[in-house]
């Protein structure tokens, strides 16, 4: 797939199908999340759940560093 059609493709779905930051009812019924991505059907995968985790550990460290007690 070249970058002009995923762009398009993106650029379809989203205006099918929306976009959101946070989970939402479908018109089916379904958990959806992000760009039309059924979470109760095909939930997330172990690589995705350890790559969030990596995230909000750096981030929350990152932020606990303002304070001096933590730096101890």
């Amino acid at each position: 797939m070249t970058p002009d059609m995923m762009l398009k493709l993106k650029q379809s779905l989203v205006k099918h199908e929306s976009y959101s930051k946070f989970p939402y009812t479908d018109t089916m019924g379904k958990i959806t999340i992000g760009i039309g991505y059924n979470l109760t059907d095909r939930g997330v995968t172990d690589d995705w759940i350890t790559e969030q985790f990596n995230n909000d550990a750096i981030y929350f460290y990152q932020l606990l560093l303002a304070f001096p007690w933590f730096k101890h």
